[in-house]
């Protein structure tokens, strides 16, 4: 007999997993229900091919140009925060494309959900392995969201099928809207609270200091430069002859410049 998830997890891990279960669901259940409304779309809309291909493209160009990115802003920002974040501009924009009145609208609109997906789908992931340990319960837990995903690509064609026959495409695309809210009402209660950043993020502290370091490497460079060209060049460069103060202070920017870089880059 299958235990139920909250035997496995515990309570609050398995709330968890639903809401990030339930993310992933919502994001692998888009592509689908806009392949099944696109026929309505043209016709309503009166898209050429063209432009039906660019209300695909848009979401996937943005999504998959930004999810490094939308990784790096969970690491930075803190992973529920910009978790919470993706999945809110994912459902607005979701239910503006029903909405929608022109094509450029939609398309820019999808665009914009590509955008909240980078920013949810990392962040999840993340989420997830840090709320699950190292064995059995997190290997549950990849599994549990694996097979979320794919009923809900399979389920999601029958359905939007359905509204489609029985209603209007523009039904179908607000099946994301709901599950949307929902996330979004139950991530900050559920979902794993980000630990204190090591660091604070200063980007107008690290502008400075890149700023300020770049002259010094450029002076130094200039000078190592210089002291090959001049006679006994070999020398001076060695730390010898009678300028070998000037470069030992330059090697010495140099090097400030340099852990100056190192510091700036560590999170």
């Amino acid at each position: 007999m299958l235990q139920r998830p909250a035997a496995r997890f515990g309570a609050q891990g398995a709330a968890a997993l639903g809401v990030i279960a339930g993310c992933n669901a919502m994001i692998q259940l888009d592509d689908p229900i806009v392949n099944i409304a696109l026929p309505g779309l043209r016709e309503a809309l009166g898209l050429s091919a063209m432009g039906a291909a660019w209300v695909i493209n848009a979401y996937l160009l943005t999504f998959g140009g930004l999810l490094l990115l939308g990784g790096r802003a969970g690491d930075i920002l803190g992973r529920r925060r910009v978790f919470m974040a993706g999945v809110a501009l994912f459902t607005a924009a979701a239910a503006l494309r029903g909405l929608a009145q022109s094509a450029e609208f939609l398309i820019a609109v999808r665009a914009v959900q590509g955008v909240g997906a980078a920013l949810a789908a990392p962040s999840g992931l993340a989420l997830l392995l840090s709320t699950f340990t190292e064995g059995a319960a997190r290997k549950r837990a990849i599994a549990v969201c694996t097979m979320v995903g794919a009923v809900c690509t399979a389920g999601g064609l029958l359905l939007a099928g359905t509204l489609t026959s029985l209603s209007s495409w523009r039904w179908v695309l607000y099946l994301d809207v709901p599950l949307g809210l929902a996330i979004v009402l139950l991530a900050p209660i559920r979902a794993r609270r980000d630990p204190p950043p090591p660091r604070p993020f200063q980007p107008a502290r690290r502008a400075a200091v890149r700023a300020g370091c770049r002259p010094a490497r450029l002076r130094a460079g200039a000078g190592r430069r210089a002291g090959r060209e001049r006679p006994g060049g070999r020398r001076l460069c060695a730390g010898r002859g009678p300028d070998a103060g000037g470069v030992r202070g330059r090697r010495a920017a140099c090097a400030a410049a340099d852990r100056g870089a190192a510091a700036v880059r560590r999170p």
